[in-house]
């Protein structure tokens, strides 16, 4: 149901700790090409089907999950793992016992780290669908024969993701005043159903890849000391 990807999808982490010193020199580093890489880095589910809450948390299929989670407080860094909705337009990650639908990858990555995970509903492909590979390859293509065109691609590439969650109950067409965009112009249209709804699930498992990857690459890797984290790239 269109719901259960809605409600699976959270945006990128973004979360500042204090850190230890400030007279350290710090570092800045980036994923690059985090989400394209995310997207072409395996198949989706196509059609998607209920299945046992017993079924196995494999990361590298598609699945979504209701679950209650318990994050416990002595876990190896001080990160929790989860994403929390916490109002309409903000997510927290939060310590104890929390609730909700996340992507198999997601939770199985919280269990790994030391969470306890409790399934309640369960959904897994019952088709799979390599949408991204022939995409990525030709973002590489063009990168290399249109270099001053970059901006551009990066911003196309990285957008395209969002599209799989457009629902269209907040349309308009924006103009920008200006060539750097700090102005822009929105006028608001009348809402309209897109089938862009059914496909909630594809941009729920975008994210939540590249939250994993950040998770264990740069919260739990052990490179550094990560003070600061915003979507894919983060302080050191």
């Amino acid at each position: 149901p269109p719901r259960v990807g809605r409600a699976a999808l959270y945006g990128g982490r973004q979360e500042s700790v204090m850190p230890k010193k400030f007279d350290v020199p710090f570092a800045a580093i980036d994923l690059k090409r985090a989400y394209p890489f995310s997207m072409a880095s395996r198949p989706y589910g196509g059609v998607m089907r209920e299945v046992s809450p017993t079924t196995p948390l494999d990361p590298s299929v598609a699945g979504l999950a209701e679950a209650t989670v318990y994050t416990p407080s002595d876990l190896d860094h001080p990160f929790a793992c989860l994403p929390k909705r916490v109002a309409p337009e903000m997510i927290q990650w939060q310590w104890g016992q929390t609730t909700g639908t996340w992507p198999w990858v997601e939770l199985a990555a919280a269990r790994d780290l030391g969470c306890q995970v409790d399934i309640t509903r369960c959904w897994a492909p019952l088709t799979t669908l390599d949408l991204f590979t022939d995409w990525y390859h030709l973002l590489g293509r063009l990168e290399e024969h249109v270099p001053t065109g970059a901006r551009l691609l990066k911003s196309i590439a990285n957008s395209l993701w969002g599209v799989f969650a457009l629902n269209g109950d907040d349309r308009g067409t924006v103009t920008w005043a200006d060539d750097s965009g700090d102005h822009a112009e929105v006028v608001a249209r009348a809402r309209r159903k897109l089938p862009h709804a059914r496909s909630a699930h594809v941009a729920a498992e975008t994210t939540a890849r590249v939250r994993v990857r950040l998770l264990r690459e740069a919260l739990y890797g052990g490179i550094g000391e990560p003070v600061h984290i915003d979507t894919d790239g983060y302080l050191i």
